[in-house]
C-alpha cells in the first residue's frame, strides 16, 4: 500500500517523500518477517492459511478502493499518474481474483500456503521492479539547492531496498529447501503413491504431494512439468510421472501388472 502512495505522492515535498520511502522499508521488512515465520511453521493449518488468504484479499480491496479516490482527486494534468493508477488498480483486481479462486479450489489443487508464499514474493519482486523502474524515469523539475541531499537519501532508500529484495529472494530458497529436507512421515498408499512406487520415484515426493492434497491421478491434470519442478520434482522425474498418469496403462492397478517404468 506504502508503494503505491509513494507513487501517487510523488508531487509533496521531499520530506514526505522520505517518510514514505521509510515506510516502503517498514513494510518489505514486515513481509520478510511474514516470510521467515512461515518457513519455521511449515506444518500451518490450512484453516489459518484460508484466513491469511482472506485478509490479503480484504487489503488488496482497501487498496483498490483508496488508489480508487485519490484517483478521483487528480487534477487533469496529472493524467500521465492517472492512467498509471488505473494499470496499478486494474493489477490488483487481477490478484485478487487470483487469490478467490485459489480459495475456491479444493485441496488437491494446490497448497495454499506454498502458493501464497510464492504470490506474495512474486508480487513483492514486481513491486520493486516498479518502483526502480519509475525512480529512473522520473527527472527532476530543477537542481534546487538541496537536491543533493535528497540524492544521498534516495540513494540510501535505493540500497535497503535491494537488499531486502536480495533477503526475499533468498527466503525464497530457503523456504524451496525446508519443503524438500522434511524427514518424509509414513503416508497411507493411494492412487498416486502406487503410481509413485511403480515409477520407482524417490519416496520423499510422497510427502511433497501429500502437503499439496494430491492422492488421485486425476488431480495432477492440475498441473504442468513447470509447476512439478518447482514443487521439487527433478524434470526427467516430472515428465515421466505426468506421461505415465495420462497413460490409460500407467496405474499398474488398472493393467494388473505393476511393472516398473525404465528410469
Amino acid at each position: 500500500a506504502q508503494i503505491q502512495k509513494l507513487k501517487d505522492d510523488k508531487s509533496t515535498p521531499a520530506s514526505a517523500r522520505s517518510s514514505a520511502s521509510q515506510k516502503i522499508i517498514e513494510d518489505l521488512q514486515a513481509q520478510i518477517q511474514k516470510l521467515k515465520e512461515e518457513k519455521s511453521n511449515p506444518n500451518t493449518a490450512r484453516s489459518e492459511r484460508s484466513v491469511t488468504s482472506q485478509k490479503i484479499i480484504d487489503e488488496l480491496q482497501a487498496q483498490i478502493q483508496k488508489l480508487k479516490e485519490d484517483k478521483s482527486n487528480l487534477p487533469s494534468a496529472r493524467s500521465e499518474r492517472s492512467v498509471t493508477s488505473q494499470k496499478i488498480i486494474e493489477d490488483l483486481q487481477a490478484q485478487i481474483l487470483r487469490l478467490k479462486e485459489d480459495k475456491s479450489n479444493p485441496p488437491s489443487a494446490r497448497s495454499e500456503r506454498s502458493e501464497g508464499s510464492q504470490r506474495i514474493i512474486e508480487d513483492l519482486r514486481a513491486q520493486i521492479l516498479k518502483l526502480k523502474e519509475e525512480k529512473v524515469c522520473q527527472t527532476p523539475n530543477s537542481a534546487r539547492s538541496g537536491g543533493s541531499v535528497r540524492s544521498v537519501k534516495s540513494e540510501r532508500s535505493q540500497q535497503i531496498i535491494n537488499g531486502l529484495e536480495s533477503q526475499i529472494s533468498e527466503l525464497r530458497e530457503e523456504l524451496k529447501s525446508v519443503r524438500q529436507s522434511r524427514p518424509t512421515p509414513a503416508m497411507p498408499t493411494t492412487e498416486l503413491t502406487s503410481l509413485l512406487r511403480s515409477l520407482q520415484l524417490p519416496e520423499e515426493y510422497d510427502a511433497l504431494f501429500n502437503n499439496e492434497g494430491v492422492d488421485f491421478l486425476e488431480d495432477l491434470t492440475d498441473y504442468t512439468e513447470s509447476d512439478l519442478i518447482d514443487l521439487g520434482l527433478k524434470r526427467g522425474h516430472a515428465r515421466r510421472l505426468l506421461k505415465a498418469a495420462t497413460s490409460k496403462d500407467a496405474n499398474p492397478q488398472a493393467n494388473g501388472t505393476g511393472e516398473a517404468a525404465s528410469p
